[in-house]
């Protein structure tokens, strides 16, 4: 088996399908009382699931503590955060990946549209 996160990375899918599903809960009732079509509705669950993974990263971020490490030869000191990803990706960046896809469905929409 390989591990594919480091960290608290395996919360990455965990936050973003929390956020996904609350937000299609209230999005897709919404575009099937307005008559709207599904890709803003899923654009909006999308950006559901950015905004829960963006709140995860800033509560992962402020709850790390930096480790300091003495030299005892040098006297220097050294600092060290953990460090958590999800297939080698930096938590801090999964918002900015799943905010970008939300913009998807708006093409698939126009493509079939034609």
């Amino acid at each position: 088996m390989i591990i594919i996160w480091k960290g608290k990375g395996w919360l990455v899918p965990l936050a973003a399908m929390l956020g996904f599903c609350v937000s299609a809960s209230v999005a897709f009732s919404a575009a099937v009382a307005l008559g709207l079509g599904i890709a803003p509705p899923l654009a909006i669950s999308l950006l559901g699931a950015a905004g829960a993974t963006y709140t995860l990263t800033r509560w992962i971020t402020r709850r790390d503590e930096t480790r300091e490490l003495l030299d005892p030869i040098t006297g220097e000191v050294s600092s060290f955060r953990p460090k958590h990803s999800l297939y080698f990706i930096p938590v801090a960046a999964w918002p900015y990946i799943i905010a970008a896809t939300a913009v998807v469905p708006f093409f698939v929409e126009a493509l079939n549209v034609a």
